[in-house]
């Protein structure tokens, strides 16, 4: 049986954040924007996010199929936002 390769990719979000993706491929990682009611596309992710690049906040942080949010001041470490909590707001997010 062959294990799945996870991927990663980071960009913006809404001008304001950064955040940081691992998911098996550019759509599964839709799937998850979505299960969190981020608007992301797949023609963002193929236009504009950097692929394969998990960034220097994301240091020590093991490759799990998810998402990360970067503070504003990107100095801290980014905080996981767990795909499980589809039911809260997007401005939770913000």
């Amino acid at each position: 049986m062959k294990t799945r390769k996870l991927k990663l990719w980071n960009g913006g979000y809404m001008g304001r954040q950064h955040v940081y993706v691992c998911a098996y491929s550019q759509n599964d990682a839709i799937e998850l924007f979505h299960e969190l009611q981020m608007s992301v596309t797949l023609t963002e992710i193929r236009t504009y996010w950097s692929a394969g690049a998990w960034g220097h906040l994301m240091t020590g942080i093991p490759h799990e199929r998810g998402v990360w949010i970067c503070p504003d001041n990107l100095r801290e470490k980014s905080q996981r936002v767990i795909a499980k909590m589809a039911k809260c707001k997007r401005s939770e997010l913000l």
